[in-house]
């Protein structure tokens, strides 16, 4: 071999030991595009439109982020999927984010836990029936045609629940909110039951009267006795669906969660930029005007330290039985 050659291949030898300590060091510090899953839950409901809109959050205040959202079967499912490691973020029921954290039935052995962002709504667990319909109280879904959504989600085991409690037989099914919207259109199913609000009832409200069920003082205490995570609100139903009134039923948080090992950064953007961009969020679903920092701790599941960040700097102290 010549020294020509050898004096090349010295020179290329010598160069990619310089290069490739710094290309290492570049990679594992540059800013690059992050992917982030996000359980969504089902399409047309609050939580899918919740998500919409902190996406869109995202591309203003994280533009190194792109969130993809997920279509799922729900809360429930979405709480499975997250106990797995599937997701990086997501909407959860708070029972089911806290039984994630500590390990509680049915998910013993987590992936990953699941901390809190922030409150994103209540599941304001209601009954939707047509004007029309011989349904005035709940106790006269006895036998009738009841969806629930579809199965997987939060608010088809808060409704099985319920109507267990109570001891209300009925036909279910499990159709998707714009399916079940065209379902009691034409007269196929007697009542659909919500947990949050569902937009396709909201465009069906404004060409097709519908009524909301109220729940009766000893109802909701036979409820909330029987399951304790439940608490009694009332529910503005003509904020939600033209012509109809506020009603009395029960309630628990949604909560958006992430991952722990979300880097503390793009949660702290991300929370703040939820926060400071309500009218994106108001303009995905009109109950983001309810949205309060102060109900992270009222939510009462574990904060992420991202979060933590943001709250702190806005007065809100998160008491040290919620952070790691």
């Amino acid at each position: 071999m010549s020294k020509k050659v050898i004096t090349c291949l010295m020179l290329v030898g010598i160069l990619l030991t310089v290069a490739l300590p710094s290309t290492a060091k570049t990679s594992s510090n540059e800013v690059v595009k992050k992917h982030l899953l996000v359980e969504a839950s089902v399409p047309g409901g609050i939580g899918y439109s919740f998500m919409m809109g902190m996406a869109k959050v995202a591309e203003k205040v994280v533009p190194e982020v792109i969130l993809t959202l997920e279509a799922t079967n729900g809360y429930k499912d979405n709480a499975i999927r997250m106990a797995r490691g599937v997701g990086d973020l997501g909407i959860l029921g708070a029972s089911d984010a806290y039984a994630i954290i500590e390990g509680k039935k049915p998910y013993e052995n987590p992936a990953t836990k699941t901390l809190c962002l922030f409150p994103v709504h209540t599941q304001d667990w209601h009954i939707i029936v047509p004007a029309r319909s011989d349904i005035n109280s709940i106790f006269d879904l006895e036998g009738k045609i009841v969806n629930l959504q579809p199965k997987g989600g939060l608010a088809q085991s808060m409704s099985e629940e319920i109507l267990e409690v109570l001891g209300i037989k009925y036909k279910p099914l499990y159709l998707p909110h714009d399916e079940a919207a065209d379902a009691m259109r034409v007269g196929t199913i007697d009542a659909h039951i919500v947990g949050g609000s569902s937009v396709p009832f909201r465009e069906l409200a404004e060409r097709f009267n519908i009524r909301l069920i109220n729940l009766e003082d000893e109802v909701v205490e036979k409820i909330t006795k029987e399951l304790p995570y439940l608490k009694r609100t009332k529910f503005k139903g003509e904020l939600f669906y033209s012509g109809t009134s506020e009603i009395q039923t029960v309630t628990m948080w949604a909560l958006c969660v992430a991952r722990e090992d979300i880097p503390e950064g793009i949660v702290y953007k991300l929370v703040k930029g939820v926060y400071e961009n309500l009218d994106i969020m108001i303009n995905a679903h009109p109950a983001a005007q309810f949205m309060n920092p102060n109900d992270v701790i009222d939510a009462g599941v574990t904060v992420h330290p991202g979060a933590i960040k943001y709250y702190d700097e806005i007065g809100v102290r998160i008491p040290l039985s919620l952070r790691l």
